[in-house]
């Protein structure tokens, strides 16, 4: 059981590094349009 929820965690862990990765592309995509639309107006 131990194992299995050691092999459980790392993969999680994996897949919320993923996750944030994600996540920081799409709040840097929506910063650089905010940027852009200020450099707009």
């Amino acid at each position: 059981m131990r194992e299995g929820r050691q092999v459980y965690c790392s993969l999680d862990v994996e897949n919320i590094a993923r996750f944030r990765a994600r996540l920081d592309e799409l709040l840097g995509i929506k910063k650089k349009m905010k940027v852009q639309e200020e450099v707009g107006v």
